[in-house]
C-alpha cells in the first residue's frame, strides 16, 4: 500500500476527526454535536460521505463551523473511506469516529493530555459504554493488545472510535486501515500499532458506543465469518501472530471459525477448521471441548 501520508501537512495539536458517513440519517447530528461540544477545541471534522443514498449530508442540518469539512465519494466501503480521510487529515492526531457513536465532552482533552505527557505512547483509549439499550461497561484494548485482541480477553473492545492515535506513528510505519477487511479492520489496525508503538488507556473521556441488534457485526452471516477467516490469513501474512502461545491461539481461533461456519450451515468448512483446530494444538482443543461440555451441563 502506498504511503497515503506522503503529502499530508501536520498541524501541531490539531485532532483530525474522521467520520465515515453512510445512510446515517439524523443520528449523525448527535455524533457531530458531541465533537463540537468537546472541551478541547483544536480539531477538524472530516465527514466522508461514502455514497449515501438517503442524502444524509443534505438532510442533517449542521452548524456553520469552519472546522467541519464535507467530502462526497462513490461507495468504497468503510476501510477505504477511513483511509481517504487519512489522506486529507492535517492533524497531529487522528480519531476514527463512527457516524453513530458519541464522545463525552472530555474525551479528546484527556487523551491529548496523556499523549503530551507520555511521548513514547502512540495511541490512547479509554472507557466505553454501550448504548442505547442494556448498557455495558468496557475498556479499550490498548496496553496489552496482543492478549486482549487475539485471545479475546473479556471486558475489552476494539472499536476505532475509542482511540486517539499519533499521525506520526501511522505515517512513519505506513499504517492504515486494511482495505481487504471489513468488521475485523479495527483489530488489524491495533495489532499493527502495537507492533511498532505502545498503547495506553485513560480512566476518563468515555465513548458511548452504539449497539444495534440488527447491526452488521451483531448478526452471524457467511460474510462475517469469511471476514474473520481473512483476518487470520492477513495477520499470518504480516507476522502479527502472538509472540507466545502461538499454537494455543491458532487452535482457539480456528475453533471459532469452525463454529461460525457451523452456525451458517457451511458444513465442509466447519469440518475443515475443526480439524485444523485440533492439529494446531490437541491439548488446547480438548480443553475447549471440555469447557463447552461443562457449560452445557
Amino acid at each position: 500500500m502506498p504511503n497515503i501520508f506522503l503529502y499530508m501537512q501536520k498541524e501541531k495539536g490539531l485532532v483530525s476527526v474522521i467520520i465515515p458517513v453512510y445512510n446515517t440519517g439524523m443520528i449523525l447530528k448527535e455524533t457531530v454535536d458531541s465533537v463540537l461540544n468537546q472541551q478541547y477545541s483544536q480539531f477538524e471534522i472530516l465527514l466522508i460521505d461514502d455514497g449515501s443514498t438517503d442524502g444524509t449530508l443534505q438532510q442533517v442540518i449542521l452548524p456553520d463551523d469552519k472546522r467541519i469539512v464535507k467530502v462526497s465519494q462513490h461507495n468504497q466501503g468503510m476501510a477505504r473511506t477511513r483511509n481517504n480521510g487519512l489522506a486529507l487529515a492535517k492533524g497531529e492526531f487522528i480519531l476514527f469516529l463512527d457516524h453513530d457513536d458519541v464522545i463525552e465532552p472530555d474525551f479528546i482533552s484527556v487523551r491529548i493530555e496523556y499523549l503530551d505527557t507520555h511521548p513514547t505512547i502512540g495511541f490512547v483509549g479509554g472507557p466505553i459504554t454501550t448504548f442505547p439499550d442494556n448498557p455495558k461497561e468496557y475498556m479499550s484494548a490498548a496496553d496489552n493488545v496482543e492478549r486482549q485482541v487475539l485471545f479475546f480477553d473479556q471486558g475489552y473492545l476494539t472499536t476505532p472510535s475509542s482511540y486517539i492515535i499519533r499521525s506520526s506513528v501511522l505515517a512513519d510505519y505506513n499504517i492504515a486501515m486494511n482495505e481487504k477487511l471489513s468488521s475485523t479492520a479495527d483489530r488489524f489496525l491495533l495489532l499493527q500499532l502495537a507492533k511498532v508503538t505502545k498503547g495506553a488507556t485513560v480512566k476518563r473521556g468515555r465513548l458511548l458506543y452504539r449497539i444495534s441488534a440488527s447491526g452488521f457485526s451483531q448478526v452471524i452471516k457467511p460474510s462475517l465469518i469469511r471476514d474473520n477467516e481473512l483476518f487470520y490469513s492477513e495477520i499470518k501474512k504480516k507476522g502479527l501472530f502472538p509472540a507466545a502461545d502461538v499454537s494455543s491461539f491458532k487452535s482457539q481461533y480456528l475453533w471459532g471459525l469452525s463454529i461460525g461456519y457451523l452456525k451458517v450451515r457451511k458444513y465442509h468448512l466447519f469440518l475443515k477448521y475443526l480439524f485444523l483446530s485440533f492439529i494446531s494444538s490437541p491439548v488446547k482443543f480438548i480443553k475447549i471441548v471440555l469447557k463447552k461440555l461443562v457449560f452445557k451441563q
